[in-house]
């Protein structure tokens, strides 16, 4: 990170935001509520599953915490493979006699091969799908000490030296923000990459980056649990747009680069063309274009207030406190390392809040149910 010289690095993340401080993890609550609602490491996240996880219902994010060359994988909820079609099976009734005379038989095995044969068509499911990877590679001094990863599930908010994220239920964006310790210290490169073989990414009139693409066919072997399908799938858009005090911003085909900046805010928008499961016609340039524009013009300290404040208005509903819990000094996978079945109460508190946490994150009304993985997803 440029000019980070020795600084100390501080990672925090605030629930559906991450932000990483110099010398200090923040101001909201006591050093006590602290200790009850963070999830903190030493270093950053070596594989996807040790990323930490932020999300506003629609749009989710995998935040990996490493100091020169951040990487947020980024979902979006309405992203599936496959098209509308009617999943109805006219021969299902058939069969449906002959599975109650098994089941009153005591015939189960039967009945539930049987039973094969009145399931929908297909009868797999789609397959929920990744969206794509924000980059940012920072350039200068890299050398840091005294790393901190955190996740605070009582802001929703990830942090590292003075970087900061979040995901807005109420603007719809993700926000990355970016200061050092002093100013002109911000220097990198921004692109966006994705899994998905139909996609471009261009720079566009505006000085934003976009990637836009199409999902394509899904043939898996037979028996796969995902299902076959070979039509026109969605159609997808992920736009970038940088604000920058000081210094220079420079728009290339496939990348941003920002050089000499004081601060750094990115904001991302995510679209599908998904409008229901019977209509995937949906524009989503103008969903990306418009979420930008409105959530640019407020800038991002009102973004982030008004994150915090919904995110909130839910999480702060219910506390639970089983005891003060382990010391500061002590990371979360050492805690759980060392923990011996009902030693550490409050670790039981911090479980459970971390399921409401992960739930408001992956959940919220006018959107898509919580699947069996929330809204985090790497794997096509």
């Amino acid at each position: 990170m440029a000019g980070l010289g020795t600084a100390t690095l501080a990672s925090r993340l605030i629930a559906a935001a991450t932000r990483m401080d110099a010398g200090g993890i923040g101001k909201e609550g006591s050093d006590t509520q602290r200790r009850l609602h963070e999830l903190w490491y030493r270093k950053p996240a070596a594989d996807w599953t040790e990323a930490l996880p932020i999300g506003n219902g629609r749009i989710g994010a995998m935040v990996f915490g490493s100091v020169d060359s951040e990487k947020i994988q980024l979902n979006e909820a309405t992203l599936w493979t496959g098209h509308p079609h009617a999943y109805s099976n006219p021969s299902a009734l058939a069969h449906l006699d002959e599975i109650r005379h098994l089941i009153f038989s005591d015939e189960v095995e039967k009945a539930s091969t049987l039973a094969n044969t009145m399931l929908g068509r297909p009868s797999q499911l789609m397959a929920y799908q990744p969206f794509c990877d924000l980059h940012v590679s920072l350039y200068g001094d890299s050398h840091f000490s005294d790393y901190r990863r955190m996740l605070d599930i009582d802001t929703a908010v990830t942090s590292e030296y003075r970087r900061e994220a979040f995901v807005s239920f109420p603007d719809q964006i993700f926000a990355l923000h970016m200061t050092g310790s002093r100013p002109g210290l911000q220097t990198c490169k921004i692109s966006l990459g994705t899994p998905h073989p139909q996609s471009q990414t261009e720079q566009i009139p505006v000085g934003d980056l976009r990637l836009t693409g199409q999902l394509t066919p899904q043939l898996p072997p037979e028996g796969a649990w995902i299902g076959r399908w070979d039509g026109s799938g969605l159609t997808y858009a992920a736009q970038v747009r940088v604000i920058a005090q000081g210094g220079k911003v420079r728009a290339y085909r496939d990348h941003l680069f920002v050089s000499g900046a004081d601060e750094i805010t990115l904001l991302v928008a995510l679209g599908t063309s998904f409008r229901s499961f019977r209509d995937i016609s949906a524009d989503p340039l103008s969903r990306v274009a418009s979420d930008l524009d409105v959530a640019a013009g407020r800038g991002y300290e009102e973004l982030r207030r008004r994150h915090i404040n919904d995110y909130r208005s839910l999480f702060s509903r219910v506390e639970l406190e089983l005891g003060n819990g382990a010391a500061q000094h002590e990371a979360t996978d050492e805690i759980i390392a060392r923990a011996e079945p009902g030693k550490d109460p409050a670790l039981f508190a911090l479980f459970y809040q971390v399921g409401r946490y992960l739930l408001i994150c992956a959940s919220r009304p006018g959107g898509q149910p919580a699947n069996l993985q929330g809204i985090w997803n790497n794997s096509l």
